[in-house]
């Protein structure tokens, strides 16, 4: 007799950053089972030793030859806008920017501007996460995968006390 088990493929995270947030969403994203690969400067690098990939070069994101399942955005460039239209239009399922609520209104106004379709708008998650009224790095990494996960699984966001009969 032959036992066969499904081999599941880990969905590739890739996040564009630098920093403490970058740096735990990493390692908390490997723990998780993501593929995850970080595009950062060539100083921090070794910040990310859980990553799968570490790109250090400039990489557009017209020029990705890898699959993306969720893209992170945790740069605060004057650029996010441009990069996170660029990701939309590449198809890119969740495109998630970590922005405050002022910044990612000046982002979905340029994304509207540039063409951006409600498919594509349905994409986009920012400010990135669940509210949990986070404030520190690990909590909004938290936030975020949290995010992930539950759309990932089809979940609710929603607490799951109260919803069993004693």
């Amino acid at each position: 007799s032959v036992i066969v088990e499904p081999q599941m493929l880990n969905k590739t995270l890739f996040i564009r950053g630098m920093g403490g947030l970058t740096e735990i969403l990493c390692k908390m994203a490997s723990i998780l089972k993501f593929k995850v690969i970080v595009q950062t400067s060539e100083e921090e690098k070794d910040r990310y030793p859980d990553a799968e990939k570490i790109i250090t070069d400039t990489l557009e994101i017209e020029d990705i030859d890898f699959p993306v399942d969720y893209f992170i955005l945790a740069t605060h460039h004057r650029n996010d806008d441009r990069i996170s239209l660029e990701a939309l239009k590449k198809g890119i399922p969740y495109v998630g920017v970590v922005a405050s609520a002022k910044k990612t209104g000046i982002i979905l106004k340029y994304l509207r501007k540039n063409g951006a379709t409600e498919k594509e708008l349905e994409c986009f998650f920012s400010p990135t996460g669940l509210e949990l009224n986070a404030k520190t790095p690990e909590h909004i990494a938290l936030s975020i995968l949290s995010e992930i996960v539950m759309l990932s699984n089809g979940g609710s966001g929603k607490p799951k006390k109260n919803k069993i009969d004693y």
